[in-house]
């Protein structure tokens, strides 16, 4: 499965890239349907630490993600 771009607008200051939901790809997909729900407590910091750097360097690059 891949990610594709469903559209894309230019307003005065910026480019905006719409893309396709990849289905399976979420975090919620993984808590619910790899074995037993929920997660270790190691795992559960390693992915809060990747979602708190992947939001610095979005912010950092003045980059919006919903």
């Amino acid at each position: 499965a891949q990610v594709s771009l469903a559209y894309a607008y230019e307003t005065k200051d910026a480019l905006c890239l719409v893309l396709t939901i990849m289905n399976g790809g979420d975090l919620k997909f993984h808590i619910y349907n790899m074995g037993n729900p929920g997660f270790e407590d190691e795992r559960v910091a390693f992915y809060a630490a990747e979602i708190c750097c992947g939001l610095q360097h979005l912010h950092q690059e003045g980059i919006v993600y919903r």
